[in-house]
């Protein structure tokens, strides 16, 4: 199952200089929801949105220039989120700032669109008290509510719609902070996980009217329950009887995606487990290895909340049996453990799995057993695609002051050529930022988008719209779709550049530069003209001996006198042409 790791380096916006470089590695990853981008963050502040395609293949090395967004914002950032009602947004934060910043990825823009803000929060001593946030939460049946959890174990809720401050604030009735968030897939319920081991549950329909998220006026509410994780490992007797049941640090939790009331806890020291929501119970734990038994073991992992992931639901390890796993970064290690948390006793993981009961179906044995992958750095933050199940995982170090590893392991009982791995024809850059699947002989995009420049749609679609491109080319020849694409993008980016004039700011100065060379090209000729009809007039050399006789009698004529435009018309021409 575990396929050689494929190391892929990633650009941080480091210098090349050593003494300059701070070894900061991925603290976040997120796939969007079909696995067309992976966006990332650093601790150094970089944020990169990939094109998964490109960085799958280990024989081509990723462009920048390719990558859909990279930006440095020049401050640490803890985690990244896609807005699961408006994939064209990514929402990044830290736990060194009071600021949600919010990017289009369709915008080809350094600036996030929008950025919400927490409310002052006044000591007693009168300043403002700083609350950073931890992680981000997004709705996914309306795209302007959002929820983060900050170091004061307060969620803040906001409609983006009303205002940049939160109009609602779930507290925690503690000064701890919340490590981490996951909202329910039916957005009803809220689960926060504190830095003292509490595990706290809100009901967002619980108690209130609707208009207290619509209305300008900030809510605060309690939790609906709070479990602590401590009392509840003291319960399993076998657990108990081999270790110091103490409170840990949650550093994250995740709802299983295939059974909503396994909630999955990942802690300080390496444990994992999963609380079942009905029974608020635990119900599967792995204990591995302290990381003090691990002579190399650093104080790195400190500065880091490691974040775990579920496989998606098709994932399917071995032939004939559905499994849970949860794939976690090793405390003491550099590796990753899957750990097998399918909901019953034939789980490993099981608090009432008995190892003497062995079971005679070769499948369900396989099925049973953990699994360690070996890489080559710590893991920070680890996620699965959604489609074909594979693995990114992010690390915790950089390599050669500029770079740092994206280990890609793909699973080996996979088919050839599934997903969106090699064999499967390139999307055009239309179909990649649309999510959709590109036919390249039907579909209208292809010929004029390529894959390989995907800022070019990206500013077509922000101005235009992907329907209203679509209609035009449908409606034009063949022949005639490629000068319509060139206008487009001519037209997209000369208003990305000028909001407000567009196009018709370029034509315009253009048009008065036009007027000015027009002018100076006038004046010129018209010199011209007037040094050669002085030349023609005043040189005694070109006249003949009855004009000096003339003009020894009669008095001189004035150079602009009427007669001069006796001259033929054929040589007036030639004036002012050449």
């Amino acid at each position: 199952m575990a396929g050689k790791p494929v190391n892929w380096f990633m650009d941080s916006g480091f210098s090349n200089n050593p003494s300059e470089v701070s070894r900061h590695g991925i603290s976040s990853l997120e796939f969007d929801s079909k696995g067309v981008y992976l966006a990332s963050v650093t601790k150094s502040g970089c944020l990169t949105v990939h094109d998964f395609d490109n960085i799958q293949s280990p024989d081509l090395k990723e462009d920048e220039a390719k990558q859909l967004l990279h930006i440095s914002l020049c401050q640490q950032l803890d985690v990244i989120r896609w807005n699961l009602s408006n994939q064209d947004e990514v929402a990044c934060t830290s736990m060194k700032s009071s600021e949600v910043y919010i990017f289009d990825i369709g915008f080809i823009s350094s600036e996030p669109v929008e950025v919400l803000r927490k409310r002052p929060n006044i000591s007693v001593h009168g300043f403002n008290a700083h609350k950073g946030f931890s992680d981000i939460a997004f709705s996914s049946d309306d795209k302007s509510r959002l929820l983060a959890s900050d170091s004061n174990g307060v969620i803040n809720m906001w409609d983006r719609r009303a205002s940049d401050l939160p109009c609602l604030e779930l507290s925690t009735n503690s000064t701890g902070s919340l490590n981490s968030i996951k909202l329910s897939a039916d957005n009803e319920i809220i689960y926060g996980a504190s830095k003292q081991g509490t595990i706290y549950m809100w009901d967002l329909r619980g108690g209130t009217s609707s208009s207290t998220f619509r209305n300008h006026k900030e809510g605060y509410f309690s939790p609906l329950i709070a479990v602590k994780l401590a009392h509840e490992l003291e319960k399993i007797s076998s657990l108990k009887a081999q270790s110091n049941i103490v409170s840990k640090e949650i550093h994250s939790i995740d709802i299983d995606p295939s059974c909503p009331y396994q909630l999955a806890f990942h802690l300080d020291d390496g444990w994992s487990g999963v609380l079942d929501t009905n029974k608020l119970q635990v119900t599967h734990i792995h204990c591995p290895p302290p990381p003090w038994l691990d002579e190399s073991n650093d104080l790195a992992n400190l500065s880091y909340l490691r974040k775990p992931c579920w496989l998606p639901i098709n994932s399917i390890f071995t032939v004939g049996v559905l499994v849970q796993i949860y794939v976690v970064g090793s405390s003491s290690s550099n590796g990753l453990y899957l750990l097998d948390f399918y909901p019953d006793r034939t789980s490993s993981c099981h608090v009432d799995y008995n190892e003497d009961i062995q079971s005679t179906d070769e499948a369900t044995c396989q099925h049973i057993q953990n699994r360690c992958l070996s890489v080559s750095e710590g893991v920070t933050a680890c996620v699965a695609h959604p489609l074909n199940g594979t693995i990114v995982a992010g690390t915790k170090l950089a390599s050669e002051y500029i770079y740092i590893y994206i280990h890609i392991m793909k699973e080996s009982s996979r088919k050839q050529g599934a997903g969106t791995g090699a064999g499967a024809s390139t999307p055009c850059a239309a179909c990649k930022l649309l999510r959709r699947r590109c036919v390249q002989e039907d579909c209208v995009f292809a010929p004029y988008f390529p894959a390989d420049d995907p800022h070019k749609f990206a500013s077509v679609h922000r101005v235009f719209g992907a329907s209203n491109v679509n209609k035009m080319l449908q409606e034009l020849a063949e022949h005639q779709r490629g000068d319509a694409v060139s206008s487009m993008v001519y037209e997209a980016n000369a208003r990305i550049r000028d909001p407000i004039y567009g196009c018709v700011g370029a034509i315009s100065s253009l048009q008065q530069q036009i007027d000015v060379l027009q002018t100076q090209l006038a004046l010129a000729q018209a010199q011209v003209i007037h040094m050669r009809m002085r030349c023609c007039y005043s040189s005694p050399e070109n006249a003949s001996p009855s004009s000096r006789d003339t003009s020894q009698t009669h008095q001189p004529r004035s150079l602009f006198d009427m007669d001069m435009v006796q001259q033929p018309h054929s040589l007036m021409e030639d004036y002012l042409w050449h």
